[in-house]
């Protein structure tokens, strides 16, 4: 019958070679050195076939990391902990492998030892350097699709402004045509205008995409006050009135803010009840571990709520409403793009934030901002 120490010896030996590692161990007592059979192969060698104490294996070691191989001996040989080093070896059949190497040292009474572990990382390194290499490609099409999304909106700006300039020009010589071709050139005008905006949203859009962000330290009462002013003849003409509470000092990217601010307080004008003058409230809290739809956002967030007292929705809109082109109405209702929302999320995202929507169909709505405190 076999001993048991030869059994777990050979058990020990197989879980090196599954974990694709092998083990050193520095007797600092007597100055004394064992390496485990798979450590060899981890080298391309066969056990005891390389001295690891002589220079031949450091002819092993990718020149460029052998002043991490070499720093790593010259802390062993003292006795002290390696934490972490990681370098590159060719083995003799010139394939190139990524190894990864920690020890402790063990102080039982008169004896110091330094055990070290081994690990070949080449399959993870590989499998990040392909991550890293995809992403690279997706970042290039994301640039060049947001470069792309940018020429050909600003191409498509001169033929809609000489359409419109046209048709104007047409409407005030006060030409005498027919009824019916009126109709169709207040209807021209009326699509290049949405398409103007179309193109507007897609340009604002694209910009929230880039990666060119500025931050700076700026009260959101700032931007907040620069969207009022924007959408101040639009605000008067609809008799309403603007609330807001004292709100934080917080690191922001400052047009996208008061981008972000424009489009809400549009959303409360736009969709407000026709039997009564609107109504926005702004109000900030502290929240933390917010959950959302299941998933719960961990931390302490300012909350930015803009309630208004306008015409809602069904709640079971509430994602909807923040997907590109999306439209709770009908475009002959409510003159709109279907964009605004989604750059709502989008630069809430850019500030590590996020946003939601609460409706009440018939009774308003509440958009809230969660900016990282």
């Amino acid at each position: 019958m076999e001993n048991r120490p030869d059994i777990e010896k050979m058990s020990f030996q197989y879980v090196e070679q599954l974990a694709n590692m092998g083990h050193w161990k520095l007797d600092l007592s007597n100055n004394t050195t064992e390496f485990s059979d798979n450590l060899y192969r981890l080298f391309g060698y066969e056990p005891g076939e390389i001295d690891f104490m002589g220079d031949a294996v450091l002819k092993l070691i990718h020149p460029d990391d052998l002043h991490i191989y070499l720093d790593a001996s010259e802390t062993t040989a003292k006795g002290i902990d390696i934490e972490d080093i990681r370098y590159r070896i060719i083995t003799p059949d010139g394939k190139q492998r990524y190894l990864k190497s920690v020890s402790k040292l063990l102080e039982c009474k008169e004896k110091k030892v330094l055990m070290g572990v081994t690990c070949d990382i080449s399959s993870q390194v590989s499998g990040l350097m392909k991550i890293e290499e995809k992403n690279r490609e997706l970042e290039q099409l994301v640039d060049e699709l947001a470069s792309f999304n940018y020429a050909v909106s600003h191409d498509l700006q001169e033929p809609l402004r000489k359409i419109i300039m046209y048709i104007s020009r047409i409407e005030d010589q006060e030409l005498k045509v027919p009824a019916s071709v009126a109709e169709y050139l207040e209807r021209i005008t009326v699509a290049a205008k949405r398409m103007k905006l179309l193109i507007n949203d897609l340009l604002l859009y694209s910009q929230t995409n880039k990666d060119e962000h500025v931050f700076a330290p700026v009260n959101l009462a700032v931007p907040l006050r620069e969207a009022i002013n924007e959408l101040s003849v639009q605000s008067e003409a609809k008799q309403a009135k603007i609330h807001f509470d004292a709100l934080p000092i917080l690191p922001i990217i400052p047009f996208q803010v008061r981008q972000l601010f424009v489009n809400l307080l549009n959303n409360s004008l736009k969709y407000s009840r026709a039997d009564a003058h609107p109504v926005i409230d702004i109000t900030c809290t502290l929240q933390d571990d917010i959950e959302v739809q299941g998933n719960v956002h961990t931390g302490v967030y300012h909350e930015i709520s803009v309630k208004d007292n306008g015409i809602g929705f069904k709640q079971e809109f509430s994602e909807k409403l923040f997907l590109l082109f999306h439209r709770l109405h009908q475009k002959d209702r409510y003159e709109g793009t279907g964009i605004g929302l989604a750059i709502c999320k989008k630069i809430m995202k850019n500030h590590k934030g996020f946003i939601t929507a609460e409706g009440n169909q018939g009774h308003g709505s509440v958009f809230r901002l969660y900016f990282p405190a």
